[in-house]
């Protein structure tokens, strides 16, 4: 799946510093990253962030978690994603979820969540859904957002 996501000439760069504030200290931080025009990726929100995470519920092949942002780190990830043309060519633009240093998930942004961030309904109801295929990680994001 992510391969799809990324082909083409998008390069991805982990950031210079390898600490951020959510992983100092941490072996359960959670972030959501976005590649940058340069291909560094950039993490916009972390576990901070996250008003409110449910319980994972059984999907199809995965776990889904929904989580729901705070307004302002709603704002902060929409400009992000504007600012570096992720709305005009989604493809180049993966969004990455990282959960204790690892990416445990990643996703384009589709048409409808696109045209939700630009007209604002985004924002109005900040929710995502992470879906995972290992039941173990998905109940140790939900339970380290719940806290």
């Amino acid at each position: 799946m992510l391969t799809a996501y990324i082909s083409g000439c998008l390069r991805m760069t982990e950031p210079q510093s390898s600490e951020t504030a959510s992983d100092s200290g941490s072996d359960t931080a959670f972030e959501i990253r976005y590649a940058d025009e340069n291909g560094t990726l950039q993490a916009v929100v972390d576990s901070t962030d996250v008003a409110t995470a449910s319980a994972p519920r059984e999907e199809a092949n995965s776990y889904a978690v929904t989580i729901t942002l705070t307004e302002p780190a709603a704002e902060r990830l929409v400009s992000a994603l504007r600012n570096v043309g992720a709305f005009e060519i989604p493809s180049e633009h993966p969004i990455f979820v990282y959960f204790a240093g690892q990416n445990v998930y990643s996703f384009q942004l589709s048409r409808d969540l696109v045209e939700s961030m630009e007209n604002g309904d985004f924002q109005n109801d900040p929710r995502l859904v992470i879906a995972l295929e290992n039941e173990e990680i998905a109940r140790d994001i939900s339970d380290t957002l719940q806290k």
